[in-house]
């Protein structure tokens, strides 16, 4: 009885060990397939587009270079010297001036006489005249090695008559002009000299001198100048001489005759030292 139970409890122990190597062996060949399965299975590879990239910004751009790229090209731009600036310099300036003229003559060709006493007759005449001192002020524009512009007003003080001759004969002087005169130029300059050239136009005044008969009236044309400056520094001092084409008329009430003067010419040859602003 004894050995029929041991040959049972022996009999049931080994069926129970049998069942759980079955069920190992079963755990251990479906824990296996799937990695197999993974190791067959062929990655799956991204489809590549045939197409070129299209980019939507600057940063996208930026990221699609290469960096080696990059880098270079910001090397390049680093170690590129900025374009030298060419300096024009200053070219506009105010001035003021101060100047002297030696005078002249005063040839006056064409003297028209009219007369209540004789007919009318034609005759010539010479204003002897001295020098004037001469303020003035104004504007240049021009630069270096280019052409340019300037006008300026200018007041001569009194110039002396010293003195007239008319038909053959010469009398005592003593009166005097002074006249306002407007100039304006076109100027070619160099580095250091410039020269002016242009139209003027005065409007003189007439002081007769004690004693003088009659009354005399002058009024102003049209005349012409040209000289040559020079500046030795951008700004500051400048100098310059030249020579004026002053335009004058005149008419002068003499007890029963009149004279009038067509217009002559003042040629004044003069210098002037200025100051540019």
């Amino acid at each position: 009885m004894i050995q029929l139970l041991v040959l049972l409890f022996c009999l049931f122990s080994f069926t129970a060990y049998a069942q759980e190597e079955i069920s190992d062996d079963s755990l251990l060949e479906e824990s296996s397939a799937p990695a197999a399965s993974a190791e067959v299975a062929p990655k799956a590879t991204p489809a590549v587009s045939a197409a070129k990239p299209s980019f939507t910004s600057e940063d996208e751009r930026a990221a699609a270079v290469p960096v080696k790229k990059r880098k270079m090209q910001k090397k390049i731009r680093m170690t590129k010297k900025p374009r030298a600036r060419r300096s024009a310099g200053k070219s506009f300036f105010w001035y003021g001036s101060l100047g002297y003229d030696l005078g002249g003559d005063i040839k006056f060709s064409k003297v028209q006489v009219e007369s209540t006493v004789v007919p009318g007759f034609t005759t010539s005449s010479t204003f002897k005249t001295g020098g004037a001192i001469e303020i003035a002020g104004g504007f240049l524009s021009m630069r270096k090695n280019s052409w340019g512009y300037g006008a300026n007003v200018g007041y001569q003080l009194n110039r002396k008559i010293k003195s007239v001759t008319i038909e053959g004969t010469t009398g005592g002087g003593g009166s005097s002009i002074s006249t306002i005169l407007l100039q304006g130029n076109g100027i070619y300059r160099t580095n250091n000299l410039f020269f002016p050239f242009g139209l003027n136009f005065n409007l003189p005044s007439y002081t007769k001198a004690s004693g003088e008969p009659g009354t005399t009236k002058v009024k102003g044309d049209i005349g012409l100048q040209a000289g040559v400056g020079y500046l030795p520094a951008p700004s500051g001092l400048f100098y310059q001489g030249g020579i004026t084409m002053i335009g004058i008329q005149a008419q002068s009430d003499i007890a029963t005759e009149t004279y009038t003067y067509k217009t002559a010419y003042l040629m004044a040859i003069g210098a002037k030292v200025g100051y540019l602003f």
